[in-house]
């Protein structure tokens, strides 16, 4: 069977879009499937993703999309080129801005296609009006949490409400996230002896990081030798710089760029922390409690899907720097609590989220909309 995966190149830094499709490309069933990756938009990661699928021996094409003309037919006419000289039978779009190219570069070809909704969002009234006109087109919606799933319904994604037809979560490969020592982690990246809260994600205004900023000097008025660890890269990287500086903990703010040694990063973290003002459902928590680290988060998106306050982390509402710090330094000074949360968390992930299953459920979706097309 053969399946077109459209993607984009990625802007700021890996983030949970890029790691769903790394894990697909990588995981899905080459003897049953006939995978290609087609990445649009070109950004700081297609060159990451080209290698990912090289290496999964899956067919990579690149087409160069100019946003800023929102449609560009020539990209257009291009990946429907592809879709029939690879005469592909089910196209799998991971963002809503694939989901238009698809939309438009098989229209007329009576081609199923799935739409998987990341997050969240209100689109712009061009795009929403696109798909209150064209979203029949999309055999079938999923979502990576039952309140993406809500927002969608609710007209997030265009001006009358459209159905998701299944909640299929993120997932975690067990075997690459296995807890370690965290004293051995903290070593490999200078360390020693301190005490890591820590944030793995794109530098963006969503995700909240000068409020964790903020919160550093509190934390370490009780921890003075706290440090914190930013892994990601982004647009707003300089103003975070800026912005330790001017709170005198630039030499307690670390910032690792983007890194492939994720499990390294996060097994070095006392505690984990994600304060987004929206999410989907951020896989970096699932890795988190793949660790057995504690989480405290802001209550947003799918977030209170997997962390459940006071079970296996603490939720707070968002740009709350209070909060946060409050919640980190309960954690930091109680590392038997911190240690039962770690515990449940992983459990949380073995139970429900183990990404082979997954797979195994696009694999599925793939099969179901091409047999009923």
């Amino acid at each position: 069977m053969r399946v077109l995966l459209l993607t984009s190149g990625g802007e700021g830094g890996i983030g949970g879009s890029e790691v769903f499709d790394m894990e697909l490309i990588n995981r899905i069933d080459k003897n049953t499937f006939h995978f290609m990756v087609c990445c649009i938009d070109k950004g700081n990661l297609t060159e990451m993703l080209k290698d990912v699928a090289n290496g999964a021996g899956c067919e990579f094409f690149e087409v160069k999309y100019e946003k800023k003309f929102r449609v560009d037919i020539r990209a257009i006419l291009r990946i429907r080129k592809i879709i029939k000289n690879r005469k592909i039978e089910v196209i799998h779009a991971s963002s809503g801005y694939t989901a238009i190219s698809s939309i438009l570069a098989s229209l007329f070809l009576k081609l199923p296609i799935i739409y998987t909704h990341q997050m969240p969002a209100n689109f712009s009234w061009w795009t929403r009006l696109f798909f209150s006109f064209f979203g029949r087109r999309i055999s079938r919606r999923t979502a990576v949490s039952r309140a993406t799933a809500q927002s969608v319904e609710q007209g997030g994604y265009s001006f009358t409400s459209q159905k998701v037809d299944r909640v299929i979560y993120c997932g975690v490969d067990l075997r690459r996230f296995v807890p370690v020592d965290t004293g051995k982690a903290k070593c490999s990246l200078g360390l020693q002896g301190n005490v890591v809260v820590g944030a793995v994600g794109k530098l963006i205004p969503l995700k909240g990081y000068s409020y964790l900023i903020h919160a550093i000097p509190k934390i370490k008025k009780v921890f003075p030798d706290a440090k914190l660890v930013l892994a990601g890269e982004g647009e707003e990287e300089n103003k975070l710089r800026l912005l330790a500086n001017r709170l005198g903990i630039e030499n307690d703010v670390v910032f690792l760029g983007n890194r492939r040694d994720i499990p390294d990063v996060l097994s070095s973290f006392d505690v984990f922390v994600l304060p987004s003002f929206s999410e989907g459902l951020p896989i970096v928590i699932l890795e988190a409690f793949s660790l057995c680290k504690p989480v405290v988060a802001t209550n947003v998106g799918g977030i209170h899907e997997m962390v459940i306050n006071g079970e296996n982390g603490f939720l707070v509402q968002p740009k709350d720097s209070n909060a946060l710090a409050e919640r980190i330094i309960t954690l930091l000074k109680d590392p038997l609590l911190a240690g039962r949360m770690g515990k449940k968390g992983r459990r949380l992930v073995e139970e429900n989220f183990d990404i082979n299953n997954k797979i195994r459920e696009y694999e599925s979706l793939y099969l179901e909309v091409r047999d009923r097309k």
